[in-house]
């Protein structure tokens, strides 16, 4: 259940992203070097999922509770560095 929502919540953020660079900046996201932003927020919208329980519960876990920032900061945020996250972990050997 909680992963669907996750991945609906992927793919918001995907949506964001691609409507900010069509209709916004009217950009081709297509096109270098833009294809590389867009290939790293489609790794991130893969990769969201796998780390979003695990830092919300970090976080909760180290911050105490009036000082925890709103989850819809932490989202977005969480969306945007998910691939160099999961990297770490997969590093320094916490995802098996």
């Amino acid at each position: 259940m909680f992963n669907l929502l996750r991945m609906f919540i992927s793919l918001f953020f995907f949506l964001a992203y691609y409507l900010l660079m069509d209709q916004y900046f009217q950009l081709d996201f297509l096109q270098l070097p833009y294809l590389i932003l867009t290939l790293y927020f489609v790794i991130a919208a893969i990769t969201f999922s796998l780390s979003e329980e695990k830092i919300s519960q970090s976080i909760n876990s180290k911050l105490a509770s009036w000082l925890s920032p709103p989850s819809n900061i932490l989202l977005p945020i969480i969306y945007i560095f998910s691939p160099i996250i999961l990297l770490a972990g997969y590093l320094k050997g916490e995802h098996k």
